[in-house]
């Protein structure tokens, strides 16, 4: 029962975070632009702030089972960013394409439902490879391969 209260307690807290980096972005009147441009490349904004805003949630996350259970492992705790991060997703990408989008349709939903999810659970499988003291050499090698899946999936889904 606990450990269902904080997979509640950081879906919810994932979501809310995501919907405050909408609201500071497109909202809040503070002006904060879409994009950056650092010499010849584009920063985007919205990436950026999702980036911090996940990787804090989940080693936010991920310490508390540890702490909970320190021999929880690898897998479980990838598996359980997992979780998080599509209900998160699931329910942010449900309601931004129902009030701020231009399409409603399901499959952009689920389209960017499963970027975001795979983003996060990349960042999940990095700061569970930290936080369990794996060593660095493996994340170099595994960072390439889920970059490169990445990129794939991101052109099979874009066309």
């Amino acid at each position: 029962m606990k450990r269902l209260k904080l997979y509640i307690t950081f879906s919810l807290l994932l979501t809310l975070s995501l919907f405050a980096v909408l609201y500071l972005v497109d909202y809040s009147g503070i002006n904060i632009p879409h994009r950056i441009s650092l010499m010849d490349t584009a920063i985007n904004v919205y990436g950026l702030l999702f980036l911090v805003v996940i990787t804090v949630v989940v080693i936010l996350f991920q310490k508390q089972l540890l702490k909970r259970n320190p021999s929880t492992p690898l897998f479980s705790l990838v598996l359980a960013t997992l979780v998080i991060s599509t209900i998160a997703e699931l329910l942010y990408q449900g309601v931004y394409y129902f009030i701020a989008s231009d399409s409603n349709s399901i499959s952009a939903i689920l389209a960017s439902t499963l970027t975001g999810v795979l983003f996060a659970v990349v960042v999940g499988l990095f700061v569970a490879m930290e936080l369990k003291k794996m060593k660095r050499l493996w994340m170099v090698g595994l960072f390439i391969v889920v970059i490169l899946l990445l990129g794939f999936l991101n052109k099979a889904i874009g066309s």
